[in-house]
């Protein structure tokens, strides 16, 4: 007779078998236990779960396990609840493969928490109940699959409106592999954007992105850069038959001066160049100081197609991932666990209207960086760790908003000066022309402010035998 197997190995047999990926996990991100379904849905070992710290962060660590994970985490805004629903994610080390809706339930032990019981929804979460929120880092891993390049350009990250025109004018040059300009104001980044453009056009890794900033160039410069050019656009033709583009990086071309702009121009009407232009500028073109002076055929390559970066204070939908991407490459390159940013530090990120705009946020970022290690070998941001500056400022911000009442200025002096009229007129005893001398005005004038302020004078002026001036401090005023 078999041996009859108890409850609770049944029960963990049920579990183990559950075409539904199941695991639980504690309130350091770290899996306690998976089911084999989570394993093939992450299409990893199932062995090498265990114990695995999710991170939940949008761009992958470099481990392959540790990539896969990384979409299972709680989000920070969770971790107090008992219950809820949240949108988990599976990922590769490159790829964010689907979204799936995660059911959360607690579990208490006699020794206390227990952590989490995670059930997976088989169906994608597209599909699911659309008032339940991926975490920011979800969002950000669904994104980051559109920029395969070493250095993404987090100008372009967002999900507004603003990001999508972004991404789309984006795409158009690097389909057109035409000249642009892309200007925005400082700490924009435009630099950083119009080298991931390059990467994207380049024909071949022997193409090479020459940068020429404007402050530093003459009309000799311009000569020595075009020639070397020239040099190397004729070596690449001898040796693999083909005569690529040569590109130039025009940084801040509104500031060069009219004479190198006459040379550059010059060395781009030549019949055998084969040189594209990616500049940025922190003006559109229309308002370069320079620009009149410029030859009209450079002035046409630079504004014929144009790319238009916003300050940071438009772009509040996109502020909390364009934040989460940069604090992830901020920890990868200091070689730290990735910090969970608070849903109140990013209340505060929010107050703040970042007149530095990226640059500003990547110092931010940057301090994140000294926050001590909690307890789970994790840095929580909360608003206390952002740079003075921001918390200042969204201090100030506070302080000067009214949150009662709107003030009336227009009504509230009306009252006052009502108030003063028939205080007056009591106390000369209604002779308008007494009341008028207290107050410093003509009779006509004291006629006419109590018609218009609806102060009921007696047509019958009473003979006043005293005269006692009118205490004004008592008025509240």
């Amino acid at each position: 007779m078999p041996r009859q197997r108890s409850p609770k190995s049944l029960f963990f047999q049920l579990l183990e078998s559950s075409r539904q990926p199941l695991y639980v996990i504690d309130s350091d991100n770290a899996i306690l236990w998976a089911n084999l379904a989570l394993a093939d849905w992450l299409a990893i070992p199932h062995d090498e779960i265990s114990g695995r710290i999710c991170q939940v962060t949008g761009t992958a660590p470099p481990d392959e396990v540790d990539a896969a994970v990384r979409g299972l985490g709680i989000a920070e805004e969770n971790l107090g609840h008992q219950d809820f629903v949240q949108n988990v994610f599976r990922a590769t080390s490159t790829q964010l493969y689907e979204t799936r809706r995660g059911d959360f339930r607690r579990l208490e032990t006699s020794e206390g928490d227990g952590g989490w019981l995670v059930t997976i929804e088989m169906s994608d979460a597209t599909n699911a109940d659309q008032e339940i929120d991926s975490t920011v880092a979800a969002r950000l891993a669904a994104l980051v699959q559109q920029f395969q390049a070493t250095q993404f350009p987090v100008a372009l990250l967002g999900e507004s409106l603003i990001a999508r025109r972004l991404i789309h004018q984006a795409e158009s040059v690097i389909n057109s592999q035409k000249d642009v300009t892309i200007w925005g104001p400082a700490g924009s980044e435009p630099e950083q954007l119009a080298r991931y453009l390059f990467a994207k056009m380049r024909k071949s890794d022997n193409d090479v992105l020459t940068p020429i900033r404007a402050q530093q160039a003459d009309p000799v410069s311009i000569q020595e850069t075009i020639r070397r050019l020239a040099r190397t656009s004729i070596a690449k033709l001898q040796m693999d038959g083909q005569a690529n583009f040569e590109w130039i990086l025009l940084l801040d071309a509104d500031q060069l001066e009219p004479a190198a702009a006459m040379e550059l121009n010059g060395f781009l009407e030549l019949p055998t160049n084969r040189i594209r232009i990616l500049a940025t500028a922190q003006q559109p073109i229309d308002q370069w100081s320079g620009g009149a002076q410029f030859p009209t055929g450079l002035l046409a390559r630079l504004s014929a197609t144009t790319i238009i970066l916003p300050p940071l204070a438009q772009r509040t939908e996109d502020l909390s991932l364009i934040f989460q991407a940069i604090v992830e490459q901020t920890a990868r390159e200091h070689n730290e666990p990735v910090p969970i940013v608070s849903t109140t530090a990013v209340e505060s990120l929010l107050e703040y209207n970042w007149p530095g705009n990226i640059s500003e946020l990547r110092t931010a970022a940057a301090a994140t960086m000294k926050i001590p290690l909690g307890p789970s070998g994790r840095r929580v941001v909360s608003p206390e760790h952002l740079p003075d500056r921001v918390r200042l400022a969204n201090k100030h911000s506070r302080l000067g908003r009214d949150s009662t009442e709107a003030i009336d200025l227009e009504a509230r002096l009306a009252a006052i000066e009502k108030e003063f009229i028939e205080r007056a007129l009591v106390q000369a005893k209604f002779n308008r022309a007494q009341a008028a001398k207290l107050l410093g005005i003509s009779r006509a004038k004291l006629l006419r402010r109590c018609e218009q302020l609806a102060i009921d004078v007696p047509q019958k002026e009473i003979t006043f035998e005293t005269l006692e001036e009118i205490d004004f401090s008592e008025s509240d005023s």
